[in-house]
């Protein structure tokens, strides 16, 4: 294979990373797995997580180490490799609405 053929095209730069998450889904969030996000850019992650683990399209990722929540939408999986596309971004640092109350405790509790 050539050299080019090895190139980056991505559009974004995406980060490394080996963060720690929890990634929650289903009816009030009542459902949740750790997992490892392996990598970041402006609007996608990959989370790393067992392919046992039955997922819906929908989750929202707790980032464990900065409380930074993202609603994703998967859109491929291959095996442990989930790739998802970021819709919004909340910190819950200085985030308000009371709908992210139940994360800020539950991070609180994951970062302690």
């Amino acid at each position: 294979m050539s050299e080019a053929q090895w190139l980056d095209r991505r559009v974004e730069p995406r980060a490394p990373t080996s963060d720690r998450v929890r990634v929650y889904y289903g009816p009030a969030l009542g459902s949740w797995w750790d997992a490892t996000m392996r990598d970041v850019s402006i609007s996608g992650l990959k989370l790393e997580i067992p392919a046992l683990v039955p997922l819906p399209k929908a989750l929202t990722v707790l980032h464990v180490p900065d409380g930074e929540v993202f609603i994703v939408r998967a859109k491929w999986r291959n095996h442990d490799m989930i790739g998802c596309k970021i819709h919004q971004r909340h910190n819950l640092e200085t985030e308000t609405d009371p709908a992210f109350d139940a994360l800020k405790v539950s991070w609180r509790s994951l970062k302690a």
